[in-house]
C-alpha cells in the first residue's frame, strides 16, 4: 500500500495539473487541517499542550478564468472553503456533508 500511495504521489508531482486545465474543468483538493489552537500572549508550554482545539477542514478549488483583457488570455484563479468544528468525528459521514456544503 505504502508503494502505491508514494507511486502516485510521485505521478501528480511530475506533471503540472494546473497548466492543463480547460475552461470548464475543476480541481479540488481537501483536507484536514492541524488542528486549530487559539493562541494566548505568552502562554505556557503546558497550558498550550493542554488545550482543547477546534478541528477545521480546508478546501481549495482551482480553475482556468478567460479574462475580458487581451494581455491576459487566461488566469488560474482559487477559491478555499474552510470548515471549523467544536467537536466533530473525522469520518466519511463528516467528509461528505462538507463536500456536499463546498
Amino acid at each position: 500500500m505504502h508503494v502505491l500511495r508514494t507511486y502516485n504521489q510521485d505521478l501528480a508531482r511530475s506533471t503540472n495539473k494546473l497548466e492543463d486545465f480547460q475552461s470548464q474543468e475543476v480541481f479540488i483538493e481537501r483536507d484536514w487541517a492541524m488542528k486549530f489552537i487559539p493562541l494566548v500572549c505568552k502562554e505556557s508550554q503546558s497550558k498550550w499542550y493542554g488545550k482543547r482545539s477546534l478541528n477545521w477542514h480546508i478546501t481549495v478549488a482551482s480553475y482556468r478564468a478567460t479574462a475580458v483583457d487581451t494581455e491576459v488570455k487566461t488566469a488560474i484563479l482559487f477559491v478555499t472553503i474552510i470548515h471549523l468544528f467544536d467537536n466533530a468525528s473525522k469520518d466519511a459521514r463528516i467528509s461528505n456533508a462538507i463536500l456536499e456544503d463546498s
